[in-house]
């Protein structure tokens, strides 16, 4: 197993391991649970055009943006005339956000299965080493995983056994 099959191995476990992974801790939310916000992020102020701060559906439109934005920067290490990803615009459901979350995902691994050798030896995004890049990439979905579960056991003893 080479470099890059170890870490699209990573990439899928955290992804969708069976145990622990987005995928997971995802299963079964439906769009008022996605869209509840614990209080404590009832005073934080929300982008223009984002869900709610805090809510489910923040959080996947978060991975999604991220996730297309280390894309590009992948797909750039491999050919430097790609350009960045500008800006990204949630989707207005939560349902929509979900199957935004999962396209970008797999443009995300395709990205990473293009990588050769030589350019793995090669420079991430802010200087970093791109092995070192992709490392963050892949443990950015285990720390939104554990948010994500957090917000849904609050939610199942606040809202539902109320």
């Amino acid at each position: 197993m080479n470099s890059i099959e170890i870490l699209l191995g990573q990439l899928d476990d955290a992804w969708g391991h069976a145990w622990e992974s987005v995928s997971v801790v995802l299963a079964g939310v439906g769009e008022d649970e996605a869209t509840w916000q614990a209080e404590a992020y009832a005073e934080v102020e929300g982008e223009a055009g984002w869900p709610a701060p805090g809510t489910i559906h923040w959080h996947v439109a978060h991975l999604a943006a991220n996730k297309a934005e280390y894309a590009g920067h992948i797909q750039r290490a491999v050919d430097p005339a790609v350009e960045p990803v500008e800006g990204y615009s949630p989707a207005a459901s939560y349902a929509d956000e979900l199957a935004a979350l999962g396209e970008v995902q797999a443009r995300l691994r395709a990205a990473i299965a293009a990588l050769t050798p030589a350019v793995l030896a090669g420079e991430g995004n802010h200087s970093m080493p791109l092995p070192e890049y992709l490392a963050m990439v892949i443990r950015h979905d285990s720390w939104h995983a554990g948010q994500i579960a957090v917000v849904r056991r609050f939610y199942r003893v606040l809202v539902e056994d109320v």
